[in-house]
């Protein structure tokens, strides 16, 4: 509806009418972000309160709870894509989006901190654990699988692979929560 509103202006309507729509859409999806934020804020301190209560690391959190749910829409639009016949652009997704996640993330993130910061810092330390560590590996586990497999499958992605890549997914979470049990 927007697009129609924007690209193609009826001839019957004013001039005006058409810097309406321009604006109310632009009001629109401003308000929409302003809703999605406030949910999600909303979400984070319901599930951080969670994971005090049942003391659970905020580094669980993330690999699990919140890397699932971030993840779900990202899953179905790839297989949407993937099943209108797009199979390149949905495996190109599927490694564009997290790495987009991934650079913007920790860059704005980094930007955002060093620029509120009053007493001159001008780096960011972060602490890793050994759960995180854990997942980088696993996460490169899975690079390497995929590097190495898929070329010399002739370059098919078949069930062998998903099934490696969810068996190495769920490797990794099962080290993560022992350690997180145990520790």
């Amino acid at each position: 509806m927007t697009y129609i509103n924007l690209i193609k202006p009826t001839n019957e309507l004013p001039n005006y009418m058409n810097y309406l729509r321009l604006t109310i859409s632009f009001i629109g999806f401003i308000n929409s972000i302003s809703w999605i934020s406030l949910i999600a804020e909303e979400l984070i301190n319901v599930l951080k309160f969670i994971s005090i209560f049942i003391d659970v690391s905020d580094t669980i959190l993330g690999l699990t709870l919140f890397a699932i749910g971030n993840s779900i829409g990202d899953m179905i639009s790839n297989i949407t894509i993937a099943k209108m016949g797009f199979p390149l652009m949905s495996l190109a997704a599927c490694i564009g989006g997290p790495l987009l996640n991934l650079l913007l993330g920790i860059g704005v993130d980094g930007l955002v901190v060093l620029l509120n910061s009053s007493n001159g810092i001008n780096e960011l330390k972060f602490d890793l654990n050994l759960t995180l560590y854990i997942s980088i590996f696993c996460f490169l586990i899975n690079l390497c699988f995929i590097l190495i497999y898929v070329p010399l499958n002739s370059w098919r992605i078949d069930k062998n692979v998903g099934l490696t890549l969810i068996g190495i997914w769920s490797f990794g979470t099962t080290i993560w929560i022992l350690i997180e049990l145990f520790n």
